[in-house]
């Protein structure tokens, strides 16, 4: 029996092998649009260097998903569900807020877009109230985003602010 038969594969191990296998292709572009960016030198980083970081290890958890999938044994429960309910608003949620957040990127800036972003995520996809959501949200989003823009002088869309 042959170990990658993709049309005896069950449901599970199917999906597995699509989105890897995917994730290897996305992955791959991503990393080489990365190294076409100037890594910089130890002393002052470049904006190349995160990019590279993440397109690797991108490649390396794509490639390890389509090798668990394709060794994988089969699994007796074939039933897979589309997420109903909760689980549909909650995946919706976070669809809408990631594209809202890079359409807005561009106008808004780092930092005003991802502490938006990180506000309404915390609010939305967790049990805390407005405050806390606040608070956690423009705090993260700062330090990230000062982390890039200002520590290691990675270029981000700087908008309105």
């Amino acid at each position: 029996m042959s170990v990658l038969n993709v049309s005896k594969m069950d449901l599970r191990r199917r999906g597995r092998l699509v989105i890897g296998a995917l994730g290897l292709l996305v992955s791959a572009g991503y990393t080489w649009q990365a190294f076409e960016i100037p890594v910089g030198t130890l002393a002052k980083p470049g904006a190349g260097l995160y990019p590279r970081g993440v397109g690797i290890v991108a490649i390396v958890i794509s490639f390890i998903v389509v090798i668990e999938a394709i060794l994988a044994k089969a699994s007796t429960d074939e039933e897979v569900e589309f997420p109903r309910g909760v689980q549909l608003r909650l995946v919706l949620i976070f669809f809408g807020l990631s594209c809202l957040y890079v359409i807005v990127l561009p106008i808004l800036g780092q930092y005003l877009a991802a502490s938006l972003y990180s506000i309404a995520m915390i609010k939305f996809l967790s049990p805390h109230g407005w405050i806390r959501s606040i608070l956690y949200g423009v705090a993260a989003a700062v330090t990230i985003s000062w982390l890039f823009i200002t520590l290691l002088s990675i270029q981000l869309p700087r908008g309105i602010w």
